[in-house]
């Protein structure tokens, strides 16, 4: 017998649309899309960026540019941020 589990988003107004660099959200520089859909059933439930080259060097810079925050911080601080991370991922 197979079991299937079906995506179900609790908060479906959390997803974002766009890219996560440096803090803040922003478009694409290209206007392509990608679907991504629930491998348990084949349902597209979003679009996502189709990002190119520039926008990976935006992502890249921005967080070259926040390394030394990171690396400066302790390590309680960082297992204390990555675990409220995964608190948030599960709770929505």
């Amino acid at each position: 017998m197979t079991s299937h589990l079906s995506l179900e988003l609790n908060r479906p107004a959390l997803m974002c649309d766009g890219n996560f660099i440096g803090g803040h959200w922003q478009q694409a520089l290209g206007a392509a899309r990608h679907p991504v859909s629930d491998p348990a059933t084949d349902r597209v439930f979003t679009h996502v960026p189709n990002s190119g080259p520039e926008d990976a060097k935006a992502a890249v810079d921005a967080a070259q540019a926040a390394f030394p925050a990171w690396r400066a911080s302790s390590a309680r601080e960082r297992a204390q941020l990555l675990k409220r991370w995964h608190s948030l991922i599960l709770d929505n």
